[in-house]
């Protein structure tokens, strides 16, 4: 018989006879379970940011952006009556002052010694105008009626028959005369402004209503002047001002005239007068507004 001294080694190695099929166990499970996880895929998860810590002034709430306003429209011209160039007919009136020039009249009836002379001045007087036009753009076509009033100067008027002075006499000192006239202007605008400088002329027929003059010598008397239709003339230079789409202001200088006249021995230098006119242009059709804004970029 073997001593138990003889077993104690073994009884010692007991306990970790008995652990080894259970760990070998625990690995076959183990194995199993790793292999189970490779086959099935792993849902990938997202990752979350990560918030860093904020101040305090940027756990504020931020306001709301505001929308952006719209463009600012501006007009399509910054003066866009300036650009017009009208076309179509027109009404124009005007009115002011004409100056008469020296009438002359020479008659030689009575022979070169007894020549008769005379020389006939008048005031001032009103002048009126108005009319009818078509503007073509730069050229306009226009019909006017003239009137025209003066009042002779009987003191500074004078008459001879050779060295002698006669008695003159008239039923009245006024004067008037009615014009009519188709002229032709050419309008040149100045650009960027709305002046418009024009310059024209035309021609026509004047109706002269005066009392004549009677000279008395003696026992010699003669007759002169008279009323009567007389071939006339004009021309005009002005600037007007563009107001508005349909109305433009003017200022004119104006000469009108009748040429002279000769009738048996009797002579007489032309009918001159001078004139300043202020007026308006009135347009029948055209634009009355701004045209559609237009917004900038």
């Amino acid at each position: 018989m073997r001593s138990d001294s003889a077993f104690q080694p073994i009884a010692a190695l007991a306990p970790f006879s008995l652990l080894a099929p259970l760990g070998s166990l625990i690995a076959v499970i183990a194995m199993a379970l790793l292999g189970e996880a490779v086959a099935q895929p792993q849902p990938q998860s997202q990752a979350r940011p990560q918030s860093l810590p904020q101040s305090d002034s940027q756990s504020q709430p931020l306001p709301k952006p505001q929308p952006k306003p719209p463009p600012a429209a501006v007009p399509a011209s910054v003066d866009w009556i300036q650009s017009l160039d009208p076309k179509g007919f027109y009404a124009t009136f005007g009115a002011g002052a004409g100056w008469p020039q020296p009438v002359h009249y020479r008659d030689d009836r009575l022979g070169p010694r007894l020549p008769i002379r005379g020389e006939v001045l008048a005031d001032p007087g009103f002048a009126s105008e108005r009319g009818l036009g078509y503007d073509f753009g730069r050229l306009r076509g226009e019909l006017s009626w003239v009137r025209r009033q003066a009042t002779i100067d009987d003191a500074a008027s004078s008459w001879s028959v050779g060295p002698f002075r006669p008695i003159v006499s008239r039923d009245s000192p006024k004067v008037s005369s009615n014009s009519g006239f188709a002229s032709l202007y050419a309008d040149l605008p100045i650009e960027g402004t709305r002046l418009i400088p024009y310059v024209g002329g035309g021609l026509g027929v004047t109706a002269l209503q005066t009392s004549p003059t009677t000279l008395q010598l003696r026992r010699f008397s003669s007759t002169f002047g008279g009323s009567g239709k007389l071939p006339a003339y004009q021309a005009k230079v002005g600037l007007a001002y563009r107001s508005s789409p349909r109305t433009d202001l003017f200022a004119e200088a104006v000469f009108q005239g009748s040429p002279s006249r000769s009738q048996g021995s009797l002579e007489r230098s032309p009918l001159i007068n001078w004139g300043m006119r202020f007026g308006l242009r009135w347009r029948f059709g055209g634009p009355v507004k701004a045209p559609a804004p237009v917004a900038t970029p």
